[in-house]
């Protein structure tokens, strides 16, 4: 199946009996609802749980510290919805793709997220994140993506707020 924005955005649409559109850009009201609620639906259904195929580990890029008080910043990945968790990075060890926590003997360490930035008192760190444009959904996310979705619309698109709750049935 189709992941993109709009293949979501048209099958939420069918649910609620409304005309597809052909642009998430498109200058019609219809386009703009889906637009408004296409990312609100992803990040609340990717909050639900650590979704593996959402998951993604990037070294961070330090920038700079405007907290003296906090030992290091990193710039944060622009496509993050939230993070999972922090490790330092330590020169020459191979982070397995498997769980690299159990492998560590850790769960967390210490970190500070605030205005795009990550604060932590290590020098370098990885960051296990949950992106907001995951690449491809499972077929069971996708869908529930797509009730999400509908559920958001139906109000502002049909004007019938009994719809709402009726989309998610």
């Amino acid at each position: 199946m189709a992941t993109d924005p709009v293949s979501i955005s048209n099958r939420a649409l069918d649910e609620l009996g409304v005309a597809a559109i052909v642009s998430l850009s498109d200058n019609t009201s219809t386009a703009k609802a889906c637009a408004r609620q296409y990312l609100v639906a992803v990040n609340e259904m990717l909050a639900e749980g650590e979704w593996g195929f959402a998951k993604q580990r990037a070294a961070l890029v330090a920038t700079t510290n405007d907290r003296a008080d906090d030992g290091y910043a990193f710039a944060v990945p622009n496509n993050m919805a939230f993070p999972l968790r922090m490790i330092p990075a330590i020169p020459g060890l191979q982070y397995p793709e498997a769980d690299w926590t159990a492998v560590l003997n850790v769960q967390t360490y210490p970190y500070d997220l605030s205005d795009g930035k990550l604060y932590t008192p290590y020098q370098a760190v990885i960051l296990e994140y949950v992106r907001t444009d995951p690449v491809s959904m499972p077929p069971l996310f996708e869908r529930a993506l797509v009730l999400t979705l509908a559920a958001k619309l139906a109000y502002p698109i049909t004007k019938d707020a009994a719809r709402r709750t009726r989309s998610l049935e």
